[in-house]
């Protein structure tokens, strides 16, 4: 199992790994967050929650968080996918792009998102 401060160092692993490759989020390239929230919106098989902080695309089984303007880690953004094997869905490792957000507010990010039940 992996605790708080692990998942943390992970999640900034993962980001700056994620940050060197290029701008792709879950299987999603793009330029900018607001470019990526225009396009995921404008999907037909997408849904808007929380005046589109969260979103579902129903076609790759994601969610994705965009973080409100008040939020220290915006604009952030992270998503999750479950993908299909021979038992159902597995849940992959949440992503995250914080680009020029602090770290420290980006590990709270993904302290935050590492206690949420989805």
């Amino acid at each position: 199992m992996i605790t708080g401060e692990k998942f943390c160092i992970a999640a900034l692993a993962l980001l700056a790994a994620t940050q060197a490759q290029g701008r792709s989020l879950c299987g999603q390239s793009y330029r900018s967050v607001a470019e990526l929230k225009a396009t995921l919106r404008g999907a037909e098989d997408s849904d808007v929650f929380d005046g589109m902080r969260v979103l579902t695309v129903a076609r790759n089984h994601t969610l994705w968080w965009f973080t409100k303007p008040s939020h220290p880690a915006y604009p952030a953004v992270a998503c999750v996918r479950q993908v299909a094997r021979d038992q159902g869905l597995e849940r992959l490792p949440v992503q995250y792009a914080c680009g020029s957000v602090p770290k420290k507010a980006c590990a709270a990010l993904a302290q935050q998102l590492s206690t949420a039940k989805f």
